[in-house]
């Protein structure tokens, strides 16, 4: 027993931190999910939280939106169009002022033209191309700084 508890390795946490996420009246709700921030190069593998084993996994946040004009990887501060563009059917307009929208209408994506919505994870190539680099950064340690996406 004291064999195994010898090969022990701690790893210092920084921080821990609840996710949340928001409901459809924007009410926010606490996730069984928590952030937690390590001082180490290497993760652990997993963590004992009140004596339960608790796996760890790389967390990488999805690809900033530019809520103005629904570029991925686009900020505000960047900003150069004065045109904006809606986050359903790529319209003229900002989005927060309403969309066309008819019932049967189909979403365009701004980013590749096809029909669904440029914040979606699941059908959205740029989208997708824009997570997985973010996620190879994590893991290979490159920095935002060095290579932002």
């Amino acid at each position: 027993m004291m064999d195994e508890l010898g090969k022990a390795t701690y790893y210092a946490m920084v921080s821990a931190k609840r996710i949340t996420r928001q409901s459809s009246v924007k009410e926010t709700i606490p996730t069984p999910s928590v952030l937690l921030d390590f001082k180490a190069a290497v993760l652990p593998t997993s963590v004992f939280i009140y004596s339960l084993s608790m796996r760890v996994e790389v967390y990488v946040s999805k690809p900033i939106i530019y809520y103005r004009y629904q570029i991925v990887g686009h900020i505000a501060a960047q900003c150069q169009s004065m045109n904006p563009l809606c986050g359903y059917c790529a319209g003229n307009y900002d989005t927060r002022e309403g969309t066309n929208k008819t019932e049967n209408e189909a979403p365009k994506c701004v980013n590749y033209q096809s029909p669904h919505l440029p914040s979606s994870m699941v059908e959205c190539p740029v989208m997708r191309h824009k997570y997985e680099a973010r996620m190879q950064n994590i893991l290979q340690h490159i920095s935002f700084r060095h290579h932002p996406l």
